[in-house]
């Protein structure tokens, strides 16, 4: 079922536009007038509302089309401001076009589960389709930044916290700017803002608990550890063991837990490694570091000093991880295997009010954008804003923020954007992606 209409060329009152969306999602489960139709202003400015986003200049044309996915899911598409721009008016137009879709789940309604998923494994990236084929998703948009432009074989590294059925599968960066996204896809239940994970490891047997610095990424090897270059004769030949190098287990170095998923090996280099089974119990270790993993089994690789801890615990008792994600309160964040998440940069919307981040350059310009939010009842919304073109301009980050809050979400965050929005219904890519076809990404939130 499909309601449309224009604003403002088609004559119709604010509250015949609610009317039409209250066909489509049903009458007990009334959407609040600002979900889709005006700008929320606030939680202490309950006005009327306005049909039309609050982006560009006032009384521009606007279309919307209202559609069910599913029970308790709508998607809606709005198209607003003049037909076209030229190209060189994109970055500064105030008369558009924006083209926005959003889909808005009820948790209350819907039996379809939202969480957050990647391809045939983490660093490999894989287009939203395949991974919305893979995860038999009705619906998926595109989710976490991500390690693009980093070495072979570790592209789809997130940058920053994410979570999969209850386990960190990236820890946070520490970025002032980095913004995360944890939803439980039993309740709905969403939390934002800036968390962070710590994570240690425990030896059952003599109780000594040892701090990860990382999970499924390439640990930092310090420079004393790492061998001389062969070709260079001054230094002569490379040691063959390249922990003998001297100073390497006095340097400083990471412990960082490794995960099945995580590729098809873990990364190779000098260290060591120690591969334990689902109960937390050794099953072999090297002194060097890259293996493969079966799906029941984890790894700690350690470098520098820390990999001489790691061959000292290994030869006793088995290990307990302990790992944490805690709010910025310093509260903890319950994980169950119902806990998804996700990594943004910048906050859009917090509490019902506008966060503005003014610039015209890097993520803060005019680009494609992608976002999480949720409204004031607990609906929870993915919404894409096209650009780079001219029948799509795309939104600055205050602009994305207008049209949130515009929205009705009391809560948003700015996800992955630019060449990565995808926004996939029923295996269709319902936007238009800025490049050519669609770029290959890390992760994608799902509904299915």
């Amino acid at each position: 079922m499909t309601a449309q209409w224009n604003h403002p060329s088609t004559p119709r009152s604010t509250a015949a536009l609610i009317a039409s969306c209250l066909a489509l999602v049903g009458a007990s489960h009334a959407m609040p007038p600002a979900a889709f139709a005006a700008p929320a202003l606030g939680p202490a400015q309950a006005k009327s509302p306005v049909a039309g986003l609050p982006v560009g200049d006032a009384q521009l044309p606007e279309k919307r089309t209202v559609r069910t996915v599913a029970p308790g899911v709508t998607h809606l598409r709005i198209v607003r401001g003049d037909k076209t721009a030229t190209p060189a008016r994109i970055n500064r137009t105030t008369a558009g076009p924006w083209q926005v879709n959003v889909v808005l789940i009820d948790p209350k309604r819907s039996k379809l589960k939202l969480r957050s998923t990647y391809g045939t494994t983490l660093m490999a990236p894989d287009t939203v389709s395949n991974i919305a084929i893979w995860a038999v998703a009705r619906v998926a948009m595109n989710g976490s930044f991500f390690n693009a432009g980093g070495p072979a074989g570790f592209k789809g590294d997130p940058v920053g916290l994410a979570v999969t059925a209850g386990s960190v599968i990236s820890e946070q960066t520490g970025t002032a700017a980095e913004q995360n996204v944890i939803f439980d896809a039993r309740t709905g239940a969403v939390t934002m803002g800036r968390l962070r994970w710590k994570a240690y490891v425990e030896n059952t047997k003599t109780g000594k608990r040892r701090t990860l610095a990382g999970v499924n990424r390439l640990p930092r090897v310090p420079t004393a550890c790492l061998p001389p270059a062969p070709t260079d004769p001054a230094r002569g030949p490379a040691p063959t063991d390249p922990r003998d190098a001297q100073g390497c287990s006095s340097a400083p170095g990471e412990l960082v837990r490794f995960a099945p998923g995580f590729s098809t090996r873990t990364p190779s280099g000098p260290g060591a490694e120690a591969v334990y089974g689902p109960d937390g119990c050794l099953m072999r270790v090297a002194r060097t570091r890259g293996t493969k993993l079966t799906a029941a089994q984890f790894s700690i690789q350690g470098t520098g000093g820390r990999a001489d801890q790691i061959i000292r615990d290994a030869t006793s008792g088995c290990v307990k991880l302990d790992e944490t994600v805690l709010d910025e309160d310093g509260d903890r964040v319950g994980l169950t295997s119902s806990s998804y998440g996700l990594s943004g940069r910048y906050r859009l919307v917090r509490d019902g009010s506008l966060i503005q981040t003014r610039g015209t350059t890097g993520l803060i310009g005019r680009s494609p954008r992608s976002l999480m939010g949720r409204t004031s009842d607990g609906r929870v919304a993915l919404v894409t804003i096209d650009g780079r073109r001219v029948t799509s301009v795309g939104a600055t980050l205050t602009e994305t923020a207008r049209i949130a809050r515009g929205l009705g979400l009391v809560d948003a965050v700015n996800l992955d954007g630019g060449g990565s929005t995808t926004l996939v219904i029923d295996r269709k890519v319902v936007n238009r992606p800025s490049g050519a076809s669609q770029r290959p990404v890390s992760d994608a939130v799902i509904l299915g």
